[in-house]
């Protein structure tokens, strides 16, 4: 039990010099002047640290979405993991605004506390699932003006219209 403990209290002074020598080399000078006057700064950490070693991952948080270990992964999927080390794949729903479950690449116990995810690249089936999925709600938004419900014509385009902008603000975040 004590053996354990002393364990664990190397472990975590392990990563406090790790994380004050990281934040000297290669931290902002935002981060280094706010961590030198003796702040923990451990989101501005955390965010920066997974910028540089996990490009393109975020914070996985509770309620974001859950997470399912498939018996078979894509293998395009599985490619992708490859390039991460510690990676596995998961699948999970609510990623973005995607109603459909996605698989996700997922690092679990980064920086011994952390779980962080990022979708798998999508194939152009995905893509227009998404489009499909993104007209639906157009649809359900907009059938619920007056303005639209005269011109079947003028709902049809301004439902395209919503859907593509929506899109391509997903796409440009």
């Amino acid at each position: 039990m004590i053996e354990e403990e002393s364990a664990q209290e190397t472990a975590n002074e392990d990563l406090v010099v790790e994380k004050d020598e990281w934040i000297y080399l290669f931290g902002s000078d935002d981060l280094r002047l706010l961590h030198q006057l003796g702040y923990s700064c451990a989101d501005m950490y955390l965010e920066e640290r997974m910028a540089v070693d996990y490009p393109g991952f975020k914070l996985w948080e509770l309620g974001d979405y859950r997470l399912h270990m498939p018996q078979t992964p894509s293998v395009k999927a599985a490619k992708e993991a490859m390039h991460w080390e510690g990676a596995r794949i998961a699948t999970g729903g609510r990623y973005g605004f995607s109603l459909i479950e996605r698989e996700l690449i997922v690092i679990y116990k980064y920086l011994g506390d952390y779980t962080i995810v990022r979708p798998a690249k999508r194939t152009p089936c995905m893509i227009l699932v998404e489009l499909y999925e993104l007209s639906l709600i157009a649809a359900v938004v907009l059938s619920g003006t007056q303005l639209f419900l005269s011109s079947p014509l003028t709902f049809c385009i301004a439902a395209l219209l919503v859907t593509v902008v929506v899109f391509l603000l997903h796409i440009l975040r």
